[in-house]
């Protein structure tokens, strides 16, 4: 026969179960979602939990254990769920929604390349802020860059802090760790010799219908994504002016998706050079010849930089261009230097930092004088030679 004794209020009640010869011990320790089998009705059952031994004395040091865990708001109850487990399950549930999917593909890529034979296995419980640091000092090690191994915490941090709200664990580990200094790149400018060269050989077929579209990129600062996403309808000829209002990108799971701008700054009006307005118009002859040659079988999506159909253009695709001319050109030049190139030169020219910044669609003045405060050597030259004036 099983024989209960009920000790003190919240103190739980300890057993023992005679025909297993152990000793059992119950605890409430708060409230959980329980399904009706028969009615399918969601009502609210008691969370017990339940501890064994071999003596008395040995399940009523884990109750009082648990019983001050509870009163001091630790416990969690206790799982078999890995990290790598949580992680995924936070992601698909969520965050894809909340996430743009290059954003939620490019947290996938962390936690699958980086997290899941490292910590991934351990359980979630049993996971330590010294686990995070030594993977963190180990893909530094390795030759990480600083920027992947905390884009590898954040994902790690914010699934931690999702589980501890949620009381899976009771504290979020990863929130003591030291991580490596981010220190802020300089971003380089194209000289005036490789936008030259770059530029010599995009006259040159086959890559001359490249033109107008490289020549939009260095005079306006735009990205890549933006530059392959405009429409028509966001070049204003009259006013000489480009509304930036999307974005293009390619994921595996979402395919090629137009997005809205990150930030209400990234949404912008970018007045027109001289030599922007004239790629334009030169793209809208060219593009108006291609649609007469294809007939039929062109998509007219009123792009303004599209493929041969008139479908959108890969950003990958995109990526092959400045490859294969550069090859030919023998530099090396990569598409968001054309916007890092403008930015340069419009400081060079005077423009004050928040101009530059909404020229750009920074979300921040800050970020752009972090990034383009820097002078140019013939600046500095020129800074030197009129104090040695005096």
């Amino acid at each position: 026969m099983t024989k209960r004794k009920k000790r003190g209020a919240g103190e739980g009640t300890i057993y023992h179960r005679e025909g297993e010869n152990r000793w059992c011990g119950e605890l409430f320790v708060g409230w959980k979602e329980v399904v009706d089998k028969k009615t399918g009705e969601v009502k609210q059952g008691k969370d017990i939990y339940r501890c064994y031994g071999a003596s008395r004395t040995e399940v009523q040091d884990q109750l009082r254990e648990v019983a001050s865990q509870r009163s001091q708001g630790t416990y969690v109850k206790p799982s078999k769920e890995t990290l790598y487990d949580w992680l995924q399950e936070w992601l698909n549930v969520y965050k894809k929604r909340k996430l743009r999917p290059t954003t939620f593909e490019s947290y996938k890529t962390m936690l699958e390349k980086h997290i899941k034979s490292t910590v991934g296995g351990i359980l979630l419980k049993n996971l330590t802020t010294t686990h995070l640091q030594k993977l963190y000092n180990d893909k530094e090690d390795s030759g990480l860059s600083t920027r992947t191994v905390r884009y590898i915490h954040q994902v790690i941090h914010g699934g931690l802090e999702k589980a501890r709200k949620l009381k899976k664990v009771a504290v979020n580990v990863s929130q003591d760790v030291e991580l490596p200094m981010l220190t802020s790149k300089e971003r380089k400018a194209l000289t005036p010799d490789e936008e030259k060269k770059f530029f010599d050989i995009l006259k040159t077929r086959p890559w001359k219908r490249w033109e107008p579209a490289f020549t939009v990129l260095a005079e306006s600062g735009l990205r890549r994504g933006e530059l392959l996403a405009l429409r028509w309808d966001n070049v204003d000829f009259e006013n000489k002016l480009l509304y930036v209002e999307q974005g293009l990108t390619k994921t595996t799971t979402a395919g090629m998706k137009f997005d809205k701008p990150k930030t209400e700054k990234a949404n912008r009006v970018i007045p027109l050079t001289p030599k922007a307005e004239a790629a334009l118009k030169t793209q809208k002859v060219r593009q108006a010849e291609n649609k007469l040659k294809a007939g039929a079988g062109y998509n007219d999506q009123g792009l303004v930089f599209a493929a041969r159909n008139g479908e959108p253009f890969q950003p990958r695709n995109f990526n092959r261009v400045i490859e294969r001319v550069c090859e030919e050109a023998k530099i090396k030049v990569t598409a968001h230097q054309f916007r890092h190139t403008f930015t340069t030169r419009l400081i060079e020219n005077g423009a004050d930092v928040k101009t530059t910044s909404d020229i750009l669609g920074h979300a921040k003045s800050s970020l752009t004088l972090d990034v383009y405060s820097h002078s140019s050597l013939e600046r500095k030259r020129e800074a030197i030679a009129k104090l040695s004036e005096k």
